[in-house]
C-alpha cells in the first residue's frame, strides 16, 4: 500500500458507485487506513486480536480490513445476512474483541440483534462491554445505514466516524511488527450436500 501510494498517489484504486460515487486514490486509501490503524491501537487492540466485519461491500469494509491487517489484527468476515443464532455462534467461535455492524441495513437489524445477545450494551461505555455470552467482545462499532439521512449514535458503542476520525493531536503509536505469514483473515464457508 505504501509503495503504491508513493509511486501512484493520484491514481484511483477504489470506486464505490453505491456510496455516492466515492472514489479513492492510493494516497487517500493510505491516509485513511493509517488513521483507522492508529485509532484501533488507541482503543486497545493488539496484534493477534480478532475483529468481525458484518458489513456489505463498502469502503468502510475495505479500509477497516486494510487497517486491521496493517497492525496484525485478524479479521473475521461474517455474512450480513446472519441472524441471532448464527452471529452469536460465529462470534463465540472466533473470540472476537471487536465487531463492526450497521445499525440497520435494508431488512437486517444488526444492532437490535447485538442488543439481544449482549443486553449489557445499553449500560456500558464504548470499549468496555462485559458480556457473559461473549466474554472476549469489548468493542461494538456501529455504522449508520446508508439508506438513512440522519446520523445516530448508540449507547455503549463507537460510531465508525469515531474510528475513522483523524486525531492529529493524538500521539502516534508504533505499529506492531507484522510478518508476511501472520494470519489476517478468518473466512467461513458453507458446505452444501447434494
Amino acid at each position: 500500500m505504501s509503495v503504491m501510494a508513493q509511486l501512484y498517489p493520484s491514481h484511483k484504486v477504489y470506486h464505490f458507485p453505491h456510496c455516492r460515487g466515492l472514489s479513492l486514490t492510493h494516497a487517500e486509501v493510505k491516509q485513511r487506513v493509517e488513521v483507522i490503524s492508529q485509532n484501533l491501537l488507541d482503543m486497545g487492540f493488539q496484534k493477534g486480536d480478532r475483529i468481525a466485519l458484518v458489513l456489505p461491500n463498502t469502503y468502510e469494509t475495505v479500509l477497516t480490513f486494510l487497517a486491521a491487517a496493517q497492525i496484525g489484527l485478524i479479521t473475521v468476515i461474517l455474512s450480513p445476512a446472519y441472524q441471532l443464532v448464527e452471529l452469536e455462534f460465529m462470534l463465540k467461535k472466533t473470540g472476537v474483541k471487536g465487531i463492526f455492524i450497521y445499525d440497520t441495513f435494508r431488512v437486517l437489524k444488526h444492532l437490535e440483534i447485538m442488543k439481544k445477545i449482549c443486553p449489557e450494551l445499553d449500560e456500558c461505555e464504548p470499549g468496555k462491554l462485559n458480556s457473559p455470552r461473549l466474554p472476549s467482545l469489548k468493542h461494538v462499532v456501529v455504522l449508520n445505514s446508508p439508506l438513512m439521512s440522519d446520523k445516530k449514535t448508540y449507547k455503549g458503542t463507537w460510531s465508525f466516524d469515531q474510528v475513522a476520525e483523524n486525531r492529529s493531536s493524538a500521539k502516534k503509536r508504533d505499529y506492531p511488527q507484522v510478518e508476511m505469514d501472520d494470519p489476517c483473515l478468518i473466512l467461513f464457508t458453507v458446505k452444501q450436500t447434494l
